[in-house]
């Protein structure tokens, strides 16, 4: 039964993108690799390479939104602008897309945004305070090394915490 409803939507789908001239790129391609705190670089480095294949980067830095109204007459008849319905679209199926890929842990602080730009933001400004927390956690332990412990020994334990 739940197959059947599956693929009724997806038929749905299909013919009501049909019947319109865009079409808006679907995921196929999973990241294999839910995001938490200790795989950004990896995780982006997957989601960058889907995206560029897919010449969504715009979305990104929100670099190309079209206006919501084209004249003063649709804004008052309230008649949005093709263009930004289409982008909107694809915007609101990168975001699924992209929390699809994330763990529990990360969802959390995505609650809220609402945009591809806004998640894609918040994740850069969320890891690189994580980035800067741990460089001045390093540079403390260099400067105050505990005065039992060897040069050795420090890189050892250093090397060791660095473990996944």
């Amino acid at each position: 039964m739940a197959s059947s409803t599956i693929e009724t939507t997806t038929i749905e789908i299909f013919f009501a993108f049909a019947s319109s001239s865009f079409l808006p790129h679907t995921f196929f391609t999973p990241i294999n690799l839910k995001l938490d705190d200790d795989n950004f670089f990896i995780w982006k480095h997957q989601v960058l390479a889907t995206i560029r294949e897919l010449k969504l980067y715009h979305f990104l830095d929100n670099s190309s939104t079209p206006p919501q109204f084209l004249n003063v007459e649709d804004t008052t008849a309230q008649r949005m602008n093709p263009a930004f319905t289409n982008h909107e679209q694809q915007d609101q199926l990168l975001v699924t897309w992209l929390l699809a890929s994330m763990s529990n842990s990360i969802l959390t602080k995505m609650v809220g945004l609402d945009s591809t730009h806004q998640i894609w933001s918040k994740l850069h400004v969320y890891y690189a305070s994580q980035t800067c927390a741990r460089v001045k956690q390093l540079r403390f332990q260099l400067r105050n090394p505990k005065r039992d412990r060897s040069i050795t020994v420090f890189l050892f334990f250093f090397l060791i915490s660095r473990r996944p």
